[in-house]
């Protein structure tokens, strides 16, 4: 009788909608994640990413990149929402991480094979970085260059950068230390 009393009506309890969406996918060593924070796609979208062949862009991104390109791996990422492919709305953010390669560039190219080097934040295996168009993206690695700098016969700093065929400067000064 008790429950009777403090309960005058029912409340039917909707869970509130999550924060954000979230897809990944594992394809061809590359994992790959995509995170929708503003909700730029509809609910229930699904994410599929295909495998792209290395043959099929290496030329390509070689060509468009000002550097040495040495591999490349590749996955075409669509999403769908009932049935019809889908862009977003507003930029989301993608991971892409390599289980087997060293990403230094990351490239778009559309489905005019029009390509672009994304900005990227790249760590180690590991690419991130903002897209509101999706169809081939592309991770390569670029020859490198060690470049060592010397106080007499001791190295004082190490660094790589990337073998392009110009430098236009470099500089490394740390001062004079006696």
């Amino acid at each position: 009788w008790m429950s009777e009393w403090f309960v005058d009506e029912i409340v039917e309890v909707i869970p509130s909608e999550k924060s954000e969406q979230e897809w990944t996918d594992v394809v061809d060593w590359l994992f790959v994640k995509a995170v929708d924070s503003l909700w730029a796609f509809p609910q229930w979208t699904k994410m599929v990413v295909t495998p792209v062949e290395e043959d099929q862009v290496f030329d390509l991104v070689n060509d468009a990149i000002n550097a040495n390109v040495t591999k490349v791996k590749a996955v075409d990422i669509t999403f769908w929402y009932e049935w019809e492919e889908i862009e977003p709305e507003l930029p989301i953010n993608v991971t892409i991480r390599a289980y087997n390669s060293e990403p230094q560039v990351v490239v778009h190219i559309d489905d005019g094979e029009n390509v672009e080097e994304i900005d990227a934040s790249i760590y180690g295996k590991t690419a991130n970085f903002e897209a509101n168009g999706f169809s081939i993206y592309v991770i390569a690695e670029i020859s490198r260059l060690l470049v060592n700098f010397y106080n007499g016969e001791n190295v004082v700093m190490s660094g790589y950068v990337k073998s392009t065929g110009e430098v236009e400067s470099l500089v490394y000064d740390p001062g004079v230390w006696e």
